[in-house]
């Protein structure tokens, strides 16, 4: 299974849908540009155009990370990833030890993703107890991990997926210091709720329910009406 990269959302200023990877792209690479992380840092080709090391070269690593937060507002991207996200030290070495190479990858891959995003845009949560460093050293390891699953999988060969799984481990923290870069440049989307008192979501949240109650109402006042057959 896959990753769903078909969601989208309602731009309010272009009045229009568009795909929720727009979205992100436009915010994480804006995000790079700020912080001076480039895409392509130490990018210098010999004179016969050869790249000394393609590990410097991270195109494909943005197209990872939008695609996989676009993946978040799938529903059963969601109901897919909760069967392998794991919180503590005792349920990853549990995780790890999965005799299946193919539930091992994912298993890796995704607890990797979640620590990304996890760490980058929202912070350490209260279930996560230790230092921050430690979180950013086990994401290393799962995505470390994965790299070595998928290589696996694929009969030895390094392949295009498995390379960026190494770049995202030789550089994870890097990575969620442009995540964390994105929030900082965009509160208005990645960190409404902290700007928001108790008072002000309980208010939107009897708002809501109260606006749901209307439409409910409406639409059961629709179906008494009587038809002009009847």
């Amino acid at each position: 299974m896959m990753y769903n990269m078909g969601t989208a959302y309602y731009d309010l200023k272009r009045g229009e849908t568009r795909p929720t990877e727009a979205f992100f792209y436009n915010e994480f690479l804006k995000a790079r540009v700020d912080s001076g992380q480039a895409s392509s840092r130490g990018y210098n080709p010999d004179k016969e155009g050869h790249l000394p090391n393609d590990m410097l070269l991270e195109d494909d690593v943005n197209v990872y990370v939008i695609h996989g937060l676009s993946s978040l507002f799938d529903k059963s991207t969601l109901k897919f990833m909760k069967r392998f996200v794991v919180s503590t030290s005792v349920e990853f070495k549990q995780g790890a030890k999965l005799r299946d190479k193919r539930e091992r990858y994912w298993f890796h891959k995704i607890n990797a993703d979640f620590l990304l995003f996890q760490l980058g845009l929202f912070g350490q949560n209260p279930s996560m107890v230790l230092p921050e460093r430690m979180y950013i050293e086990r994401g290393q390891r799962n995505y470390a991990a994965a790299a070595a699953c998928r290589q696996a999988l694929d009969g030895g060969n390094i392949t295009a997926v498995t390379e960026v799984l190494q770049k995202l481990t030789a550089n994870f923290p890097r990575y969620v210091s442009i995540l964390q870069e994105m929030r900082r440049l965009d509160p208005y989307h990645f960190g409404m709720g902290e700007h928001m008192r108790d008072r002000s979501i309980k208010v939107l949240e009897v708002q809501l329910a109260r606006e749901r109650e209307e439409e409910i109402g409406s639409l059961e006042h629709m179906l008494t009406l009587p038809t002009k057959e009847s």
